[in-house]
């Protein structure tokens, strides 16, 4: 059943169950452009005054309840679907 299936209202975070650092999904998602030659690892400054996480995992726990049925898409997933909506022609206007 879909969140929309079970007029879910309020507020719930959507994303994949897996976490990726910020590194693992760029290069994950140039790999498949055929762009992973344009991805360098980096370190954030020590010095610089905002903080940031180092990865992009989001608490899906309330998700997965209300999905019982359903899986959450992998990372893996997320990242093939963006680059055949890309190919598409999605987010051409971005």
């Amino acid at each position: 059943m879909s969140l929309i299936e079970n007029k879910f209202n309020g507020i719930i975070i959507v994303a994949s169950e897996n976490v990726l650092s910020k590194y693992e999904f760029l290069y994950s998602l140039a790999t498949l452009l055929g762009k992973e030659k344009y991805v360098k690892r980096s370190k954030m400054n020590p010095l610089q005054s905002v903080k940031r996480a180092d990865s992009l995992g989001l608490d899906v726990t309330k998700l997965k309840d209300i999905l019982v049925e359903n899986s959450i898409p992998s990372s893996n997933q997320v990242i093939q679907k963006l680059v055949e909506e890309y190919k598409e022609g999605a987010f051409r206007e971005l």
